[in-house]
Order: C-alpha cells, then sequence, then structure tokens
C-alpha cells in the first residue's frame, strides 16, 4: 500500500526535471505491441548446462529438485561447472551466484 502511494506521488504529482518539469503520467503511452516473452531464448556458452525454472522456483540437478527463485519461472539458466559439486548459475549475462550442491544452497558470486 504504500509504495502505491508513492507510485502515485511520483508519477502523477511531482514533475521531473529531466522530462521539462512535467509528470511521467503526461508523457506515458500505452505500447500498441503486447508483450509476448513466450518466444524470447537465452542461449548459453558450449559446456553450460541448461536448465528450465519450474513454475514452483525449482530446477532439476543430478536427479535432484533444486530451489532457485519463483522470479525466473520459465526461463532457462546456465550452470557453468566449477569444481566438483558446484556450480555458477547465470541468468542471459548476469552471474546469479554459486550453487553447491552439497547443502543444496545459492551462495553470492564471487
Amino acid at each position: 500500500a504504500a509504495l502505491d502511494i508513492w507510485r502515485e506521488e511520483y508519477n502523477t504529482q511531482r514533475p521531473h526535471e529531466a522530462l521539462g518539469m512535467r509528470c511521467p503520467a503526461e508523457l506515458y503511452v500505452k505500447s500498441l505491441r503486447k508483450y509476448r516473452p513466450e518466444g524470447f531464448e537465452l542461449h548459453y556458452p558450449a559446456g553450460f548446462l541448461r536448465r528450465k525454472v519450474q513454475r514452483n522456483g525449482y530446477i532439476k540437478l543430478d536427479r535432484r529438485m533444486i530451489n532457485l527463485t519463483t522470479a525466473l519461472r520459465g526461463w532457462h539458466v546456465g550452470l557453468q561447472s566449477q569444481r566438483s559439486q558446484e556450480y555458477r548459475v547465470w541468468f542471459a549475462q548476469l552471474c546469479l551466484g554459486r550453487l553447491n550442491l552439497r547443502d543444496e544452497v545459492m551462495h553470492p558470486p564471487g
């Protein structure tokens, strides 16, 4: 609710210098094209494992279900083998973190 109040004020009541002192709502125009993400494919380099994130946020790896995030459901992630039982998890060119299969936990990239 607080974010809705802030968004309403930010877009309709507060003028922005970068917009010539107009509010974003004054300039917004709905696109005529419908957003269709289903036709977009992510490609990963040779040697990466490619896994689809399921609706519940899990991927299947080595006969196990590993929880990543529901934010990426329906998308493919790339898994880059690092060491025994460890992978770097990529979404396009963004490294999301390190997945350790021993504890089935994502760790920050690094």
